[in-house]
């Protein structure tokens, strides 16, 4: 058994957040930032940047399901929260026309907007908390239609221009990613996969969808700092927060977050998702939740069950139904004790963050969890070393040593949808192209290798056997003779 497993829950257990909090890195900003009431980081830019900006507008709200005391706060852009306890239409008046809007929500919700030419505009659609909209024309009055339950944080409208940059224009989950990262709660991404969001997603652009585990709608701020967090580090395809499983502190025994969740409703989750994002690789957690934690490891033993069940249309055929079959070509898990490659993200300068590293820009992002950071140390060492991988599946083939590039021998090229009646696969057959390394139980993991040696000392003695009852037979044959 793993130190670790002994000694880090002792200490976990005297902390009371729902999640591991955050590391610290050691890095100058190469930037003149500044802070705005939302807790988002505002870069400053250039005069012609400046030259070109939108001009922020103030609003005026009423309602006629609603006091007009209820909208006080949001007039005077203090932070506010109203939960509507039953449908309601809010009619915004803005001091001169806008051309552009930004909703805030506390959770996801459907709602929507009507300009005076009527035309409709549809929000929420992807669960977004953060939505921009381009009106495509200026208005000075507009409806928006907020149904029973939502929380409703704030709504700010631009002149045309140049919006600042804490307002987030998210584009839609990805169709196809390249890379899927899947950490379990927010912070997680920073914590134990280091640069690997700046790096792909803000260096590199390839296609990166976030997917967590759990939501934190009990503890909505940290809703916001994750989203805060993913725009600050160049990841612009929203992340798909599961609404099933909500976190718990409870959660962070294995045996409790399996009871809480149910085993299959996650590897149900895990199967549909890697189903609808069809990614080339995926990153996962440790297989020991890294310090132990519960949820951590009921996330990466499914994710590594479900890669083997992608490609099986008999294995939760509602998500094979709606999305059809893939096959993820590699997965690599933090610390994994096979195939293992070291990713030096502090060595790794990335021109599009001023030629900062991957790992300076990794905990520029986590900065923006404030209700986690500051309480462990640096992970690039040590016992949880967010360098360290493990390539855990793979259909591609193994790494090249010391290469430490998780994309090598990947094919991004589009992967076609394949219908669950393009195939004949089998439930026991679970890949047509069958891969060289996977894991359906994690804790009997026998590698490809070790099969090999194995498959040719068989052989070996197998050859021997036949030699010696060759000679045997002769000389059997020779007594008989004489």
């Amino acid at each position: 058994m793993r130190l670790r497993n002994i000694i880090l829950p002792l200490f976990v257990s005297l902390f009371v957040f729902s999640s591991v909090p955050s590391y610290t890195v050691s890095a100058s900003s190469d930037h003149s930032l500044h802070s705005d009431r939302k807790n988002t980081v505002v870069v400053s830019g250039s005069a012609q940047d400046a030259a070109n900006a939108a001009e922020f507008v103030r609003m005026t709200f009423s309602s006629e399901q609603l006091p007009e005391e209820s909208f006080l706060g949001l007039q005077h852009r203090e932070r506010w929260f109203y939960t509507f306890k039953n449908d309601a239409r809010l009619t915004v008046k803005a001091a001169k026309p806008v051309c552009q809007l930004y909703f805030q929500f506390e959770k996801p919700c459907r709602w929507t907007l009507t300009l005076p030419d009527g035309t409709v505009r549809n929000g929420g659609e992807y669960g977004m908390i953060h939505e921009y909209v381009d009106l495509g024309q200026s208005v000075s009055e507009f409806t928006v239609d907020v149904p029973e339950g939502a929380v409703f944080t704030g709504l700010f409208g631009f002149t045309e221009g140049e919006t600042p940059e804490w307002v987030q224009k998210w584009l839609p989950p990805c169709d196809t990613a390249d890379l899927m990262v899947m950490p379990t709660h927010s912070d997680d991404e920073f914590l134990w996969f280091g640069g690997a969001l700046p790096y792909y997603a803000g260096e590199l652009g390839y296609n990166v969808q976030v997917v967590y585990m759990t939501n934190h709608y009990n503890n909505s701020i940290r809703e916001h700092e994750r989203l805060n967090a993913l725009w600050t580090v160049g990841v612009r395809h929203y992340p798909l927060v599961c609404d099933l499983f909500t976190d718990w502190f409870e959660t962070k025994r294995y045996d409790w977050a399996v009871k809480k969740f149910g085993y299959d409703n996650v590897l149900a989750f895990q199967v549909e998702t890697l189903r609808r994002f069809r990614p080339k690789v995926v990153i996962g957690h440790d297989i020991d939740g890294e310090y132990g934690h519960g949820v951590h490891i009921l996330n990466s033993k499914t994710l590594l069950e479900a890669l083997g069940l992608t490609n099986d249309p008999k294995a939760f055929p509602e998500s094979a139904e709606q999305y059809g079959l893939c096959s993820v070509q590699k997965c690599y898990l933090h610390l994994w004790n096979e195939n293992k490659i070291v990713v030096n993200w502090e060595k790794m300068r990335l021109s599009h963050f001023d030629n900062r590293t991957a790992m300076a820009m990794a905990d520029e992002g986590y900065k923006k969890n404030a209700s986690q950071y500051n309480f462990y140390s640096n992970p690039s060492q040590g016992l949880y070393d967010c360098r360290l991988f493990g390539l855990a599946y793979t259909t591609v083939g193994y790494d090249t040593p010391g290469m430490n590039d998780m994309f090598e021998h990947v094919d991004r090229s589009e992967q076609t949808r394949i219908s669950p009646e393009e195939t004949e696969v089998s439930a026991t057959d679970t890949s047509s192209e069958v891969p060289e390394a996977i894991v359906k139980n994690p804790t009997s993991f026998v590698s490809l290798r070790l099969l090999v040696v194995l498959a040719g000392c068989v052989v070996v003695a197998a050859a021997l056997l036949a030699g010696l009852l060759r000679l045997l037979n002769r000389k059997k044959s020779e007594a008989t003779d004489s």
